[in-house]
């Protein structure tokens, strides 16, 4: 894209108003659309506005894929028990137990 980051910026802030309407799963669709439209619009190509914008929402979909593995670990390896759900009394640590961690 030999586009200027002046002229793009405004087309990418319409994408993003596009992504945030809550009538998708995760952006896609209305996002590609608005792009296609804007850069089409700007004069610089729908084919660019829509690689531009999936570009984006794979880099989102990568960027969250930690925090998805987190919470499959989480719902698969049930938490160790706690003091409160064994009954035993809530106490703080000992001081010795604090220096010899």
């Amino acid at each position: 894209m030999d586009a200027p980051v002046g002229r793009v910026v405004p087309l990418a802030l319409v994408a993003f108003v596009a992504m945030s309407l809550p009538l998708n799963v995760g952006g896609w669709g209305p996002r590609e659309g608005a792009a296609a439209w804007a850069f089409g619009a700007a004069g610089l190509g729908a084919a660019q506005g829509v690689s531009a914008s999936v570009a984006f929402g794979v880099c989102v979909l990568v960027s969250s894929l930690p925090g998805a593995v987190v919470l499959v670990v989480r719902r698969v390896r049930p938490a160790a028990p706690t003091a409160a759900s064994t009954g035993a009394p809530d106490e703080p640590p000992a001081v010795a137990d604090l220096v010899a961690r």
